[in-house]
């Protein structure tokens, strides 16, 4: 019987240290569990910014790229007005003498 109970009791105290280091371990785990919570949290923020810097950035080049385009058709309405204008001055100058 002796035998018996210091097999028992050897057993309980290899359970009882690994009860503890299973605390240990599950506390560790749940710890970086909860850091990588707000990790998360602090890089789901820093994407958000991404996008509105991202949509920002898209608005800018769209506007940079219809400049161009802006340019151009002034130019050729300045040229057509010219053009008219030298016309109509031309044929009133000739029918309208001074």
């Amino acid at each position: 019987m002796a035998c018996e109970t210091c097999l028992n009791e050897n057993r309980i105290k290899a359970l009882e240290e690994d009860s503890k280091r299973n605390q240990v371990t599950h506390k560790e785990f749940f710890n970086r569990f909860e850091e990588f919570k707000v990790n998360l949290a602090l890089n789901g923020k820093d994407i958000q910014g991404v996008m509105s810097k991202l949509d920002e950035i898209s608005r800018d080049v769209k506007e940079i790229k219809e400049k161009p385009g802006k340019r151009y058709e002034t130019v050729v309405v300045c040229i057509i007005t010219t053009i008219v204008g030298g016309i109509i001055g031309f044929l009133l100058n000739g029918f309208i003498p001074m």
